[in-house]
């Protein structure tokens, strides 16, 4: 959606970050990830497809990545006119884009400051169809937004709920 909406604002380039799509070193997302594979896991790797990374190694993917994958590369094959930069370090090889770091992309292409209300202000309201998909993107992030602060505010009590946890622990590790 996120991809969508800044083709319609007329972004370009139009930067991706955090889709990794694999399972990188044997890890979801995240170096020290809680979730690994060693490829014969019976949870995640019986279902797993091999594909190329942005270093031309293997990696693993699962169906639905792959499904995404495939989506990204048939929308940057049918929009050509634009500059798609995967800002990544690892993860799966999105053809079509150009890699590089977020630092870099950040040094090369956020020298200015932009004003999104003030473009949203200025697309064309005769194109009832472009105004809608963005007014359904925008509501959806919205909505985006309100689960992630409910996100936050769950994550910060259960960090004070682990730290609670840990300190019962070590006072009364030697009782167990």
């Amino acid at each position: 959606m996120s991809l969508s909406l800044a083709d319609y604002m007329g972004c370009n380039p139009i930067i991706l970050i955090g889709q990794d799509l694999a399972y990188t070193d044997g890890k979801i997302h995240a170096q020290n990830s809680t979730y690994e594979f060693d490829g014969n896991n019976e949870n995640l790797g019986k279902d797993l497809i091999e594909i190329e990374d942005i270093y031309g190694n293997k990696v693993y993917t699962s169906k639905v990545w792959l499904s995404f994958l495939r989506w990204f590369e048939l929308y940057i094959r049918e929009n050509p006119e634009k500059e798609y930069i995967d800002a990544t370090e690892g993860g799966a090889k999105i053809k079509g884009t150009n890699i590089m770091t977020l630092n870099e992309a950040i040094e090369k292409y956020c020298t200015e400051e932009i004003n999104i209300a003030e473009r949203l202000k200025n697309i064309d309201s005769s194109n009832s169809e472009l105004v809608e998909k963005i007014t359904y993107s925008l509501r959806k992030l919205q909505e985006l937004k309100k689960g992630l602060i409910k996100v936050k505010k769950k994550s910060i009590s259960g960090i004070k709920f682990s730290k609670k946890m840990l300190e019962y622990y070590r006072d009364n590790k030697n009782m167990i």
